[in-house]
């Protein structure tokens, strides 16, 4: 029979809460932005690998951290499935899975079922977390500019930043043979730019959540355990502070 958690924090996918997950990592890619140069030549930028790598880093974080969310809120309150699963009738985990955690599968099923979904847009994201919890984070100017964020960064992975005639026409321009000797420019303010607009995504989805979780379960006229209360109460410790010192330094 599955236990109950000894611990609040064992509802959270990696034992803490999902924006602070996202903020130390991403604040150790600002760190090393920070400490950076950007590459110049003629006096005019051309570029700083340094930020390049912390954009893609930003990209994955990001990615990892709607998972986690999601994960985290179905182990924190398992009856969100039972909407969830009325609109993905083909919802699944793996048997063997559910097995090894069977002791702990009260807290720990959305971490399995969370494997199994595609983060990697807005498009999706917006569809799992509805489906879940009826938010739609990303407002259709975001999801446009999240698309362009995720188009400069599989350029920046899959072609070095060199642009490709793909990548043009994504951008909505003519293209000739020429455009091909360009590359993107991501600079320690073209980051920071993407900084702030992926961090304000964070916070809007970590509120979003919470907020419909709280009146979720009042519609439920459920009462919370009280390790549930503390895993739900501490889904906004630290999350305006976070915010604050990811952005501080953006524009």
């Amino acid at each position: 029979m599955s236990k109950a958690p000894n611990y609040s924090w064992e509802y959270f996918v990696g034992g803490v809460e999902p924006h602070t997950v996202f903020y130390y990592h991403v604040q150790s890619l600002n760190d090393l932005v920070n400490s950076s140069e950007d590459l110049t030549y003629n006096e005019k930028t051309i570029g700083n690998n340094i930020a390049e790598l912390c954009m893609m880093g930003l990209a994955a974080q990001f990615e990892s951290y709607c998972k986690i969310q999601f994960a985290s809120l179905i182990n924190i309150y398992p009856r969100l499935l039972d909407q969830f699963c009325e609109r993905r009738e083909n919802a699944a985990v793996s048997i063997i899975d559910v097995y090894k955690i069977v002791d702990q599968l009260n807290y720990s099923v959305g971490s399995l079922l969370a494997d199994n979904f595609d983060f990697g847009n807005s498009k999706s994201i917006n569809s799992l977390f509805n489906d879940l919890i009826t938010v739609s984070p990303f407002s259709k100017s975001e999801s446009k500019k999240y698309s362009d964020f995720l188009n400069k960064r599989n350029l920046l992975v899959h072609h070095g930043g060199i642009y490709t005639f793909k990548y043009i026409r994504q951008n909505g321009k003519e293209h000739t043979i020429e455009d091909l000797h360009n590359v993107i420019v991501i600079d320690k303010k073209t980051y920071n730019r993407w900084l702030n607009f992926i961090a304000k995504m964070v916070y809007k989805i970590n509120t979003m959540c919470h907020s419909q979780l709280l009146a979720r379960i009042k519609k439920d006229k459920y009462r919370p355990t009280k390790k549930q209360k503390e895993a739900i109460d501490q889904y906004m410790v630290l999350a305006d502070d976070n915010f604050r010192n990811l952005t501080s330094g953006s524009s």
